[in-house]
Order: C-alpha cells, then structure tokens, then sequence
C-alpha cells in the first residue's frame, strides 16, 4: 500500500485539519507520532490523491469497511455498498462524499446506509475534504467516516425523512432569512442547487417577499413568527413576476414555528404543497363545463329562430364574453365582403371598431385575416399579436394603429361554409387584459362555426322559401282575379245561348244537342269557378286577409237551402239524405262562409260515401253550436286524418278523385277565424264524420 509522507500530508495542507491531530509546533510532530494518532483514533481515516490512488487509510477504515488490505478503489463494490437512507438506493458515483470533495467540496454529515459483504449492515457518517498543498492547488481529497451512535441515528432519520419529504420543506429563521431547504424544495420550483446555494440560501428573505405580499400572504405569515400555526390557501407564486427563475405554481402552505424550552420562536417551518396539478384539472373541468352550456345555449339560440338576422346577431351576442371580448361578422355578396356585425364589450372600443369599419372594410383581396379566411376556406389562429403581425395584416399606419388601439391581442377567424361553398367568416379577438387564445379556444371557434353555418343555411332557405311562397302567392291572387273576369263573361253568354236553345222545338235533335253541351259546359264552368275562389282563398288566408263579414244567420235554413242546390245531384245519384235539428238554431256568422263550409263538406260526402246515405245534424249545447256532416262510406285512416286539413292534401284513395285538396284546408281556417274548432270522427269502412263547434255568440 502507497503512504504519502504524513509530514508532508500535514505541511502541505494547512486548511485540512484530520480529526485528533496535533498541529503546535511545540509538541512532536514526526510522521510516527502523527501515524500514532491516526492509527489510534476513533474515526476512520482515507485519503487519495488526484489520480484516485490511495494514499493513507487507517485501522478503524478496514474495521468500518471491511475489505482486502490490498483492494483497489474501483473494486469496492464487490465488499461495500453506500446506500441511500431508505436502504435501497444506491448512491450514485457522483454523489459520493470522496467523489464530491475531489471535485473541490467540502462535505459534512452526509448519511448513508452501508451494506457490507462480511459483516452486518450500519448507519454511518461521512465527512469529505479537499486536500491542497501551501500554494492552495488541489493534490486529493481526505474522508473520514464513523458508525452512528444511537443520537446520530436519530438525527440520521430526520435527515432521511427531511431530505427524502415529498412535500416542500423550508425552514427560516426569526428574520427570514432562509436556512435550509430539502431536495423536493428544489423540484417543486425546479430550481437548481446553486441558485439555492448562492440566493435560496443567502439573499431571500420570506418577509421581504412581494410575490407574498401582492397576493396578500404576509400577513399571515408574520403570525407564524409570532408562535400561531398558520395554514396558507393554495395561490399562485410566479416568481417571474419578481425577476427570479424557477416555474410558476399553485401550492398550499402549512408553517409552524419551532420555539426554544422557553417558548420563543427561533425558526418557522414552512411546508408547501403542490396542487397546481390538481388545480389546473380543476379549472379545465370548470372550463371544459362552461364551453359546453355555452354550446347548449348556442345551440337553443341558433334553434330558437331561424330568421338570418336574428340568426347573425344571436351567434355574435353568445359569444361575449364568454368565449372573446369583440367579434366580427363578414359574409360574401357577389364578389365583394360585407361586414354585418361589429361588437366590442368595451363601448369605447366599440367607437374605434366602428372607425375601422367605416375606413377600412374588408375586402376580398385585402391582408386582413378575414379575407384570407374567406379565401381559402381555412381557419385562421393569431395567438399573440405583436406589431409586426398587426403591420403586416393592415393597409398603413392608421390602420395599424386603430388595431392597436382597440387591442386586438389575440385573434382566431373560422369561416362559415354552407355545402361547400364559403359564405362568411367569423372573427373572434381578445385584448391583452385577458389570456390568448389557446388550443381550446380554437376547437369551440370552430365548433361554433360548423353549427352556425347550419343555422345559417336554415335561414337562408326559409328565406328563400318565404320569398318563393309570396311570389307564388301573389301570382295565384292574379291569376285569379284575372280569371275571375273571363269567367264571368263566359257564365253570362253560357245563361244566354241556353235561354235562345230553351226556346227552340224540343224535337230538333240539334237543339237537344245543344241544351245537353251546354249543361255539361255550365258544370264544368261552375267546377272552374270553384277552383278559383279556394286559389284565391289561399291566398287571402296566407296574406292574413281573410275576413268575416258577420250577421246573425239562421242556420236551418242555410242548410235547407244548402240541399236544395245540391237535390238533382243528390237524386241522380241516388243518395239519400236527412237532416236532423232539434231546434231553430241562429249563430253570428258570416253566411257566405260558412255555406262554403257545409258546401265543401257536402261534396266531399257525395265524393267519397259510395253513394251511401248522408246525414246532417244541427244542435246547440252549454252555449255551443254543433254541425255534424256524416256519409257512410269507406271511412279515413288514422295516418291520414290530421294530414287531410293541410293545403294540397287528399286521403289516399282507389278511385281517380279530382280536386286541388285544399276544400278542408279552407273550411279549417274559416271555422278557425270564427273562434271555432273543426274535428274528424271516423274509422275504416263506417264512414266519416265531419263536425265544426262555435260559441254561441248574440248580437
């Protein structure tokens, strides 16, 4: 085994002092009263020098680890292991006390477990120095190493249990000044050792602190350092907001002072709590939460009304504040971009949007991202805007300085697309008082866009339909008012010649001939004629213009006369008919409709009964007035019972039935617009009936 000269050893290294040397002059200082000494101490003694030789090792090293004599440094594993505390860590090569004096530390108290391959397992204690010569170059490293008393033991497992703590601990003294932090200190700030070694360690001051004091914490901090266990609510500490490096994050406090035997405080332990985590998820679930009942209520906005307009501005409305602070609303006419909606919360922002609008609208060649939106169909995200975007998305410096001036931050367009062609696009902004947009953000954006362009393309139908239906609308008022005078013309000549053939001999075939085409020409006038007061019934219902003209009417006669006109039709085809009324009956009404009605309800009868008879009943009842029209035909399916009083609709049937289906449509309205109800009783092969209600109403 090498020795280096224990004279030189303590000559050359007057800062290393070995445990139990005598450095006075005066008494013996030979290398083998220094050897004595060393050999003779309770400690254990190691030394190499910079090329990890051993140069010295005393009795109590061999006793403490024990291995061959003889045994090489980088053979040691075989014989000793340097665990961690818990016992099952090794300790790195880097972390060894010898390893981290060689790189020029100086290590004290570092406890370890050590397992030893011929002898049980101890708790031990290392100290480690550099080892330099007068001129202070480094020429080794020195170790001294002792098994732990029971008292060290002790304060071994604090260590352990301080050191190997996943929560934060910090301990400060009385002033503030920090004394000692544990390694999950440094991980939760991810932070590093020199920065708690060279500010941590030195510099910070907890009382001092304007990260604790802006959010309002040193208040209850100073009751820790006057005695009171204190618990500290999770809040953010950044300490970018102070210029220092590390993360920011949420954690929740617990300090608590440590007193003397007289009860004053000396240090408070101040443990922290990462919950940033848990925050974070928190907030995301609250956010994830809020999105969806501001896409539920979206929703119910957009399906409320399907009025394009309306439409527009509820989906602009939504989405302040909730989702940005302004919003605009461009769509495509022709070839040109007009900007429908211009919101801000702030209303003097809103005055600086409206300058904007007025000095500077979009275009579809323009730089603005709307335009590129438009253009290209694609969703457009601007996280942060600095100068240089907002110079390079506007026309000059007035423009720029506008969207400076309304701070315009943060900005995301979506475009709106209707079976695959662009019709708009939606612009979403936010100012720098708030966070950007982020990812989230971006997804709802278009979210919103794909289900407003649906809400959109609603609207835009029915409003082409609304057109669709007054233009054809005012084409059958037309129509049929233009029809309605030929048509009166034609009746008039019809009445004439059939008087003149009236008047010929009956013997002459032709004017036999004659008086059987001319009554087959008035019936087929008189079902033209039909067809052109329901076309312009329709078309006063649709326009609102059906009106009443009420008089007191009695309703026995009405029908009496109701069957008179329709007894040679009747009696050609052999149906019979009855009518049944208890009483005399009047009812305020207007006469002329309301013979529409029981005439409707009569062709109808004679039209699908199969001949069968009719019946028509007449009542009044707790100040109602009821008609019934009953045939015993082949009767209505359920299916199509509700759909016979729309416009246009006839039961299905076998038999080839002319007509326009509107008659039960029209008589809906007029009881309808009488305060009445109409309803239908009827079942397959036991015949239909038809029967209208009205309040019994008295000049």
């Amino acid at each position: 085994m090498r020795k280096l000269s224990l004279q030189k050893l303590h000559l050359r290294n007057k800062h290393a002092t070995l445990p139990g040397m005598i450095t006075n002059r005066k008494f013996n200082s030979s290398p083998e009263y220094l050897s004595l000494i060393l050999e003779n101490t309770g400690h254990g003694v190691f030394a190499v020098d910079n090329n990890f030789n051993i140069t010295y090792r005393n009795k109590r090293v061999l006793e403490i680890h024990p291995y061959p004599q003889d045994l090489e440094l980088h053979s040691w594993p075989e014989y000793i292991q340097v665990m961690e505390m818990d016992g099952l860590t090794p300790t790195p090569n880097e972390k060894l006390p010898i390893m981290r004096a060689m790189r020029g530390e100086t290590v004290r108290n570092s406890y370890h477990i050590l397992r030893r391959k011929n002898a049980h397992t101890i708790l031990v204690k290392y100290d480690a120095h550099p080892l330099k010569d007068a001129d202070g170059n480094q020429i080794g490293a020195l170790l001294t190493v002792d098994e732990c008393t029971d008292l060290e033991r002790s304060r071994a497992r604090f260590q352990a249990i301080f050191e190997q703590s996943p929560l934060s601990i910090q301990i400060v003294d009385k002033s503030g000044m920090t004394v000692l932090v544990n390694k999950s200190f440094q991980e939760l700030w991810s932070i590093s050792e020199d920065f708690v070694r060279n500010f941590i360690l030195r510099d910070y001051n907890m009382l001092e602190d304007k990260v604790l004091e802006e959010a309002g914490e040193l208040d209850k901090i100073r009751k820790a350092f006057a005695g009171e266990t204190v618990e500290i609510k999770e809040f953010l500490y950044d300490p970018a907001t102070i210029n220092l490096p590390g993360r920011a994050r949420y954690a929740r406090g617990l300090l608590y002072p440590l007193k003397d035997s007289n009860g004053a405080v000396k240090e408070v332990v101040l443990i922290h709590q990462d919950v940033t985590d848990k925050v974070k998820a928190e907030r995301e679930r609250e956010r994830e939460q809020g999105i969806n009942a501001f896409m539920t209520q979206v929703k119910s906005h957009l399906m409320s009304s399907i009025e394009f307009e309306r439409v527009i501005d509820k989906i602009a409305s939504s989405s302040i504040p909730f989702l940005a602070d302004g919003c605009m609303f461009d769509i495509i006419e022709g070839t040109q971009i007009r900007r429908i909606i211009t919101k801000h919360r702030d209303p003097v922002k809103q005055s600086l949007m409206d300058e904007l609008q007025l000095r500077y609208p979009p275009k579809i060649d323009s730089p603005q991202p709307s335009a590129r939106c438009i253009r290209t169909g694609q969703p457009e995200f601007l996280k942060i805007i600095d100068p240089s975007i907002v110079k390079s998305n506007t026309y000059d410096d007035k423009h720029a300085e506008l969207i400076i001036g309304i701070d315009i931050y943060s900005h995301i367009s979506v475009p709106f697309i209707i079976r695959g062609k662009v019709i708009g696009a939606l612009n979403l902004f936010v100012c720098s008082d708030r966070r950007p947009f982020d990812d989230r953000d971006f997804n709802t954006a278009k979210e919103l866009s794909r289900h407003a362009s649906i809400a959109i393309d609603n609207a835009q139908l029915y409003r082409d339909s609304k057109i669709a239906i007054q233009l054809r609308d005012d084409f059958i008022s037309i129509a049929s008012h233009e029809l309605r005078t030929p048509i009166t013309s034609l009746n008039l000549q019809l009445e004439v010649l059939t008087s003149l053939v009236e008047e010929l001999p009956q013997e002459v075939d032709s004017a036999r001939l004659m008086h059987k085409f001319f009554g087959s020409t008035k019936t087929q006038l008189k079902r033209l004629t039909r067809l052109v007061d329901d076309m312009l019934d329709i078309s006063r219902i649709s326009s609102g213009k059906l009106s009443l003209n009420l008089k007191n009417v009695y309703l026995n006669q009405l029908i009496q006369d109701l069957l008179e006109r329709f007894r040679d039709q009747l009696r050609d085809q052999n149906i019979e008919t009855k009518f049944i009324a208890a009483d005399d009956i009047t009812l305020v009404c207007d006469p002329d409709r309301m013979d529409q009605v029981m005439t409707n309800f009569m062709t109808n009868a004679i039209r699908y009964g199969g001949k069968q008879p009719v019946h028509i009943h007449l009542e009044q009842c707790n100040q109602f007035v009821t008609i019934k029209v009953k045939d015993h035909g082949r009767g209505i399916n359920k299916e199509d019972q509700e759909r016979i009083f729309k416009r246009f609709e006839r039961a299905h049937t076998e038999e080839d039935v002319n007509g326009l289906g509107l008659g039960l449509y029209i008589n809906r309205q007029i009881v309808e617009e009488h305060q009445g109800k109409i309803m239908l009783e009827s079942e397959p092969g036991k015949g239909s009936a038809f029967i209208v209600q009205f309040p019994k109403v008295r000049f």
